[in-house]
């Protein structure tokens, strides 16, 4: 190895720096508390060493609770949030050791009389594409709070550079104990997250590839099958060729993997010479991947102590089995539903919201300071590529293989929907199921500069002086190095969570609304995970029975809700729990083995979904348990919706709800006023947080922004109350009170217009539309891409009639979110009301186009053809 003391130096000190940058950055824009989504819900779990949602997480579980008893930092929340700092830290600077293993590969140094130049060249290559990784933006959003892919992603990088240094000490003895660990690491990661297990195809080829000897050998085959297919029996490969394997249950693979063991054991210890050897390697890869699935055991045996967050109760085989299957989520095998497409493959492969790969992509590395070059990352990627693939095929493969199956595979696999079919668009950014598609680009890009950097003094030698040679890498040295700064300053501003308490402000909101031992119904994951947390871990309210609409309709989670959580319920466990019903020896649904009386329509039925008699609606399971725990209660205890819950979702319990601030409370009888004056005033404005939602410096994303408009909205349903009963003074000063909270929302000054025009105050009502229009200007220059804040704008704009002005800036936020209903018909609407009606029938044909199944568009298409004739 040709590489000098002073070179050495180097090397290490670019793995210090990929590491020490990124953890800096990652530190400093660490959420402050908890976030929305699934958060909340491993913080609590990992504080309470419970049982998250399915498939299970229990070795992310245990490593979180470890944390919590070192205490680094001062919350249980921010300690948490450390291991995804730290792995994703640690992540950055093992893709600088890829990058310059695979560089030096391609470059060959070792064979090098002077490599001094070359080798700074890939460690600044390398130092530049770990920190571009570092800073691409989904990698950085879950490097910031608690959540498994910053760990997920730190093992598939180490497992990665173990598969390199096993080919690079190919014919080194006892070099195959490498591939144990691969095994053991592999199936260890399950039980954080199974995005590792993408890494299985690329690495199972690249096995075979380097060593031919495996490529023939058919334990080699069959131990690895059995591997991937145990952990993963959705792996479509296998699904492909043998559908029937489709059906296999998850212990026909457990009793295949202890077989295949048990031979190899046997063999290994009576076989003699290389064979004994070979059974031994392929024993040591069975045995070591058993070991590493072994932390879910933890799953039964916690489940069976009842922790507080307990989902699915796998407490014994049967629903372990379904909760390891991910039952929860559906029957259907996803390799059957990729074959039917839920969207179209331009929206899943372009730029569509919530759900396009190219737009996630394209804007992962940024690039603002260079203009008409903002592709030259990509381009430098897929010079990585190339030149990876043509000097050292194999790792080239390796790279451009994982890259290929979670990306091109993923958006094959997963088929988000669009919403233009049966199905609704996704319901959130679905960007992080790609992150290691983004993460292994960006260290082919650094592959790509490494070799720049370290070929340039060689191509330039043989053409011009030392001298030049040398100032031009040098300048391309520097351009090397600007890369990240540039994906770190266009990034950093939407990935800064300094500031952030939405989650949990609204979560103490909710639960201070509630009196004493309420019983308080949520819609579903996003806002039940905060209230969990803030019970669990800030140990806040605890009191309040929390009820989940999305998870009351499991028999589990009744069960928890009767027995555990003394919601009144006064079924029979034979009432609540399914069980297979057969029919002529066929199974045909899950029932429970009792009906129950159902004294609303006074009939006895299952408690399973069925149409309602004399409504024709269909009642789900929650919508029944709604009324029985209102009739089983008999108003012991206090009951109330989140504000968040749909009408839809609450049981036609809305006459008798009484607003009080953030929560709807039902009364027994009709109330004579529909909100609570006194004390949704005293929550309003004397016991809510809204930390940091007027500050612009503090980012929010559009789920932020619309959630917490609940809290105006709040404001203004008081205001409106007070209008019908005459106090318009009162009506005012709650309206002048919301703006001084929340001086971005839209409606506030639409409400106050509207006062001061009835009034014919016009000089007033011009100062609150201008007051509008400065305040979400402003919003929209520091945030320029938040759909919302035009949207606002262009109502604002619409309500004193200025409909050119508000169709400009629909057609901006149109263009933003093509997806928006709201910015559809809006814009369809003004094109008629401005006398362009054939734009707005373009539109709507477009619109109709994209979402065949809109049956508004369609009335809305035939009004306007029926107008232009």
């Amino acid at each position: 190895m040709n590489t000098s003391k002073q070179t050495k130096t180097v090397f290490y000190i670019g793995a210090f720096l990929s590491f020490i940058i990124s953890f800096i950055i990652f530190f400093k824009t660490m959420a402050p508390t908890l976030s929305f989504w699934d958060c909340g819900e491993f913080v609590a779990s990992s504080y309470t060493l419970g049982v998250p949602h399915p498939p299970g997480t229990p070795m992310y579980i245990l490593i979180g609770k470890f944390f919590m008893i070192l205490g680094i930092l001062s919350t249980p929340a921010l300690n948490t949030n450390i291991i995804s700092v730290l792995s994703s830290a640690l992540t950055a600077m093992m893709a600088y050791l890829i990058i310059v293993k695979v560089s030096r590969k391609i470059i060959d140094t070792d064979k090098t009389q002077d490599n001094t130049f070359p080798l700074y060249g890939i460690f600044a290559g390398a130092l530049s594409g770990s920190l571009i990784m570092a800073f691409s933006s989904t990698f950085w959003f879950n490097a910031v709070e608690t959540e498994v892919y910053g760990l997920s992603m730190m093992i598939m990088a180490v497992i990665t550079y173990m598969s390199l240094c096993w080919s690079e000490n190919l014919h080194k003895a006892g070099n195959d104990k490498l591939l144990v660990g691969i095994a053991y690491i592999l199936f260890l990661s399950i039980s954080i997250h199974l995005t590792t297990f993408l890494l299985i195809p690329a690495i199972v080829a690249y096995i075979a590839f380097v060593d031919h000897s495996k490529l023939r050998d058919w334990r080699f085959w069959v131990s690895w099958g059995i591997l991937f297919s145990f952990a993963m029996p959705v792996y479509i490969p296998i699904q492909l060729m043998f559908p029937a394997l489709m059906n296999w249950q998850l212990e026909t693979w457990f009793v295949l993997m202890l077989a295949f063991a048990a031979i190899s054991g046997y063999k290994t210890f009576n076989a003699r010479g290389k064979s004994r050897q070979a059974w031994g390697l392929y024993f040591a890869i069975m045995l070591a991947g058993i070991i590493g699935f072994t932390p879910h055991i933890y799953i039964p045996i916690r489940s069976i102590q009842k922790p507080a967050i307990n989902e699915n109760d796998p407490s014994n085989w049967p629903k372990l089995k379904s909760y390891l299957e991910r039952k929860q989520y559906g029957q259907e095998s996803m390799v059957t539903r990729m074959f039917t497409r839920r969207a179209k493959l331009s929206h899943q492969f372009g730029d569509y919201p919530h759900m396009g790969f190219w737009g996630y992509f394209k804007d992962q590395y940024s690039n603002d300071i260079w203009g008409m070059l903002r592709y030259l990352p990509f381009l430098i990627g897929l010079f990585g590529m190339y030149i990876s693939l043509r000097k050292t095929f194999k790792n080239g493969f390796l790279l451009a293989a994982i890259f290929l199956i979670s990306s091109l595979g993923l958006i094959l696999y997963l088929n988000f929907a669009d919403g233009t079919k049966v199905d609704h668009l996704e319901v959130r950014d679905r960007d992080y199921f790609f992150t290691p598609a983004f993460m292994y680009f960006a260290i082919i890009i650094g592959v790509g500069l490494s070799t720049l950097l370290a070929n340039i003094p060689a191509w330039l030698n043989k053409r011009m002086a030392v001298a030049p040679t040398y100032l031009i890498w040098v300048a391309a040295l520097i351009v090397t190095l600007l890369l990240p700064v540039d994906t770190l300053t266009h990034n950093y501003r939407t990935h800064d969570r300094t500031g952030d308490y939405a989650p949990y402000d609204y979560a103490y909101n909710i639960l201070t609304s509630c009196d004493q031992d309420a019983i308080l119904f949520t819609n579903g994951d996003n806002d039940t995970f905060p209230l969990w947390y803030i019970q669990e871990v800030e140990n806040f309210r605890k009191d309040i029975r929390i009820v989940n609409l999305s998870l009351l309709n499991t028999d589990w989670y009744i069960l928890q809700l009767k027995h555990e959580m003394n919601v009144p319920i006064n079924l029979t466990d034979e009432q609540i729990i399914w069980e297979p019903f057969e029919r002529q020896g066929q199974i045909q649904i899950y029932r429970p083995a009792e009906p129950y009386y159902d004294p609303y329509r006074k009939q006895n039925h299952y408690l399973v979904p069925f149409q309602d008699p004399k409504t024709r609606q269909v009642l789900r399971v929650q919508d029944q348990m709604i009324e029985h725990i209102l009739l089983a209660n008999k108003w012991k205890y206090p009951i109330y919706f989140s504000t968040s819950v749909p009408e839809s979702n609450r049981a036609r319990l809305d006459d008798y709800t009484l607003r009080q601030g953030m929560v709807l409370r039902i009364m027994p009888d009709k109330p004579k006023f529909k909100v609570d004056t006194e004390r949704t005033e005293e929550l309003l404005l004397e016991i809510y947080k809204y930390r940091g939602v007027d500050d612009l410096s503090v980012f929010k994303d559009e789920n932020n922004v619309g959630l917490t408009s609940t809290y105006p909205e709040r404001f203004i349903n008081l205001s409106n109350f007070y209008v019908e009963t005459g106090d318009t003074l009162s009506s005012k000063r709650i309206l002048f009170e919301s703006l001084k909270r929340f001086p971005l929302y839209y409606q506030t000054y639409i409400e106050l217009i509207t006062h001061y025009e009835i009034e014919g105050n016009t000089d007033s009502s011009q100062v609150f539309f201008d007051k509008a229009v400065e305040s979400l200007k402003e919003a929209i220059e520091v945030w320029p891409e938040m759909t919302l804040y035009y949207q606002y704008l262009g109502e604002i704009n619409y309500r004193v009639g200025k409909n050119e002005d508000a169709l400009k800036i629909y057609q901006q936020a149109w263009e933003l979110d093509p997806s928006s209903k709201i910015s559809a018909y809006r814009l369809i609407y003004l094109y008629a009301a401005n006398g362009q009606p054939q734009d707005g029938l373009n539109l709507l044909n477009h619109w109709l186009a994209e979402h065949p199944s809109d049956m508004y568009a369609r009335q809305l298409s035939k009004i306007f053809r029926n107008q232009n004739r």
